[in-house]
Formats: structure tokens, sequence, C-alpha cells
């Protein structure tokens, strides 16, 4: 690699035991989930009379390890128990998966399966639980009150965390809780609303870098 652009939350030192001398690795102030939402239009939604609708993502892992390792089928059962008026949709990774969830939960959780459009998914949704990659990050740089389960741990993920734009968790009555607080305090998730705003607002095109990048070699 001649040169290497990455968000500036990424140290440098991350990349040298692949090889790249850190003179050729330029940074830009922006993370990619928070270009991608740039370019969403907002939808008007009518939903005064619709029932909430919480969001689920699980891990990247096959249905057997989700199984036997994973806190997810806990988390659900719990989002189950305890909101039993809101509209559950958990967006399955595999067949396996899907056939799972579908055994364990049966009606009481709608299954998206199929690839689907990631702007149009999140800009309906009251609440987000994912497991800490782009789609985590999507969700809480539009501000909507997003749980992370950390399944794989990354910069980015921290970096939002740190800033309070999502929230980490992994025990099911605390993300209950949280889920409680995003579904009934106005005053939450229009602050929410507001930080997602302003840290998006601060970032830099990445576009504008890579072409700067290109015309320079």
């Amino acid at each position: 690699v001649t040169k290497l652009l990455t968000p500036w939350i990424i140290p440098k030192q991350d990349f040298k035991e692949f090889g790249i001398d850190s003179k050729n690795i330029i940074k830009y102030r922006a993370i990619d989930a928070g270009v991608i939402i740039k370019n969403y239009k907002k939808t008007k939604q009518n939903k005064l009379n619709a029932k909430k609708t919480i969001l689920i993502r699980p891990e990247e892992s096959e249905a057997a390890y989700i199984i036997k390792k994973s806190k997810t089928i806990k988390i659900i059962k719990k989002i189950v128990e305890k909101f039993p008026n809101e509209k559950k949709i958990v967006l399955s990774r595999y067949e396996d998966q899907t056939n799972e969830l579908k055994r364990v939960f049966g009606t009481s959780i709608s299954i998206l399966s199929k690839p689907v459009n990631g702007k149009e998914l999140l800009s309906n949704v009251d609440c987000f639980i994912g497991s800490g990659g782009t789609m985590t990050a999507e969700s809480g740089l539009l501000g909507i009150p997003t749980i992370s389960l950390n399944a794989v741990p990354n910069r980015i993920e921290d970096f939002l965390v740190k800033k309070r734009i999502i929230v980490r968790s992994e025990n099911p009555n605390r993300i209950s809780r949280e889920i409680q607080q995003a579904l009934n305090n106005p005053q939450i998730i229009k602050k929410k609303k507001e930080k997602a705003k302003k840290l998006v607002a601060s970032f830099e095109d990445p576009y504008q870098v890579l072409l700067k990048t290109m015309r320079s070699l």
C-alpha cells in the first residue's frame, strides 16, 4: 500500500504490524458511518398511533456460537418480556440463526433475514441494539438511542461510548432499563439527537482528503 487513509481515532501504531510506514498513513477527521448518514435523506414519519419499534442486530457469528456463548438470546427474551406491546424486529445474519430465532421466539418477534435498506429501516426505529459495528455507529450518529453489545471491540465503538453517543452493555436488565428510557423520555432522545448532530457536523469530508492524497502521488 502506498498510502493508507484512516479515521483519526485509530492510532497509527495499530497498523505497524502490517508493515506500512507511519508517514504513509493519512488521517481524516471523520467516522465512515457519519459519512454514510450524511447522505441519508430525511423521511417524514407519521408515528402518532404507531407502535414503538426496537431493532436488534445480533453479532457476526453462526447460530451455534450464539446459543452456547452469546447473551443475545437472553437479551431478546428480556426485551420480549418487558416490552410486550412494542414492535420487536431482529435483523438476522444467517439462515441457521433465523431458524433458531423462529424456534425460540415464534411470532413474538419479527425477523428480517434478507438484505435491507439501512436508511429506511433506521428511520423507523425508536431504539437500536447492535453488536458494535457499522450499523451501531450509524444508529448512534443518527441520534437514535443505541446500545452496543460490543461483540467485537473496536476503536470506533469505544470512541462513541466515551462520547456518550451510544451505551455499551451486555446485561439484559440494564439494556431493558435503557430501552425504557429511550421509549419514554423525550428529553433524553432530544439530547442524544443534538449531541449526535453536533459530532457529525464536526466531521470533515474524507473524499476531499482522498483527492488531495491522490494528487500528491
